[in-house]
């Protein structure tokens, strides 16, 4: 999914024109947090794009956007996800949160916290 957030940053401030569909949120009440990797927030109002991806990036990734949306804009890393969205624009939490009992068997199945 990274890809999805490097295309949007890719294309500048022109973005919102350009986005193929397929990318947009169509049911919003159907989001599953389980399923959101990188999360993009373009505020246009305010000039500001927040980001957060999940694999590991250096600060390079955004002073990268600087290059590309040069126009005033600022860019900041967040890294609470999809809850940042939701908090950032004042909508009602309309995704599927996991339960602490269908993290711990995520967790479990996936091995994330097994030492090696």
């Amino acid at each position: 999914m990274c890809e999805v957030i490097n295309y949007c940053i890719a294309e500048g401030e022109n973005v919102k024109d350009k986005i193929p569909d397929v990318f947009k949120v169509s049911e919003p009440d159907k989001i599953k947090e389980i399923e959101i990797e990188d999360v993009l927030l373009i505020d246009y109002d305010k000039k500001k794009i927040f980001v957060c991806w999940v694999y590991d990036v250096d600060d390079r990734h955004i002073e990268a956007i600087h290059t590309i949306w040069t126009d005033g804009w600022e860019a900041k890393r967040q890294t609470s996800g999809i809850a940042f969205n939701f908090e950032y624009t004042q909508k009602p939490e309309t995704y599927t949160k996991l339960t602490e009992q269908q993290f711990s068997d995520y967790l479990e199945e996936y091995k994330l916290l097994e030492l090696k």
